[in-house]
């Protein structure tokens, strides 16, 4: 659980206060640290992390014993993200009059929020309330060198999901083909928790030349936003959605390899999205690659967690009849 970047700065009227709701899943808290680490650099902040299990009633002893005064750290924003924080948020939204955000698709009304951020595939129609993202929000930040600046490449590998099927011999042919057409470059594979022991093993007999393997928790993946601002070329197993707007958002030339959705018939909304970026040329294919000479992919430079801060700060500060300042 993330502690307060701001537990032991003094409340002032014009520092923004936030509550993070949050349920300790990894991916919810990625987001919310990338969402509250972009408002924080935007307009003066102070974050308190609440765990969605926490009571009402322990809160004040929660920050009793943090130090903290609610009486004189009344919060502007209740933020969360995670189905259990739902009830939560909207209970300390209503108890200190406050504005309550969530950052995903909830499963209560919408209409009981003030504001949501989710991704646009989730499907809700943006609004003045609502803000599509386009994937979700990572706490990546857009790496400062350009892609010839960049010295390495990599390849992410995730494993079996309820959304594509998982196919190593299509996997290990294709990394095969990349190496061999990139023979000038040296590559970095990562695998993931959920990849099977079998696709490392078969993979490295190949005895690729040009091509490294290593475990997720290796050493020199243990920062991987370092590691993507340092990549000119990340290559992504579509599973790994988070992966691949994360290295979009570091400013990779990114790409995705092929793995066919599980239901091709009516195929899952985050198969769907995948295609849609390499429709949309946001990423490259194994067919891209093949089809074109250049020695580097198409970049897009997506910053969501940037723009979700702007968007909220503006419609907090615009159109919400709170009785407080919100800095901006």
């Amino acid at each position: 659980m993330p502690e307060s970047n701001y537990s032991n700065k003094p409340t002032i009227h014009n520092v923004l206060n936030i509550w993070v709701v949050h349920d300790e899943k990894p991916g919810h808290l990625t987001q919310l640290i990338g969402l509250t680490s972009r408002l924080s650099t935007l307009t003066k902040t102070q974050l308190s992390w609440i765990p969605a299990k926490t009571s009402t009633r322990s809160i004040k002893i929660l920050f009793k014993d943090k130090g903290s005064s609610l009486n004189k750290n009344e919060p502007a924003i209740i933020l969360g993200a995670g189905h259990s924080t739902h009830k939560l948020v909207l209970q300390l939204a209503h108890k200190h009059r406050s504005i309550s955000v969530l950052l995903m698709k909830p499963s209560l009304p919408t209409s009981l929020f003030d504001f949501i951020i989710c991704p646009q595939h989730d499907g809700l129609t943006g609004s003045d309330r609502v803000f599509n993202t386009l994937g979700t929000i990572n706490k990546v930040e857009p790496g400062q060198k350009t892609l010839e600046q960049r010295s390495n490449n990599l390849l992410l590998i995730g494993g079996p999901s309820k959304h594509f099927e998982w196919n190593e011999k299509t996997l290990i042919s294709e990394i095969m083909t990349l190496c061999k057409h990139h023979a000038d470059k040296q590559w970095q594979l990562s695998n993931s928790p959920r990849t099977p022991s079998t696709f490392m093993t078969e993979l490295m007999s190949q005895e690729i030349p040009n091509l490294s393997c290593h475990q997720f928790n290796d050493e020199i993946f243990s920062d991987l936003n370092i590691s993507l601002q340092n990549s000119a070329q990340t290559w992504v197993t579509p599973d790994s959605m988070s992966m691949l707007y994360e290295s979009l958002t570091a400013g990779c030339a990114t790409a995705v390899f092929t793995l066919s959705p599980a239901n091709i018939k009516k195929p899952s909304k985050v198969a769907l999205n995948v295609q849609q970026l390499i429709s949309d040329k946001v990423v490259s294919d194994i067919t891209s690659l093949l089809n074109h000479d250049n020695s580097t992919l198409t970049t897009e430079k997506i910053w969501e967690a940037d723009r979700a801060a702007q968007w909220l700060l503006k419609q907090c500060s615009q159109t919400h009849p709170l009785g407080r300042e919100i800095p901006v």
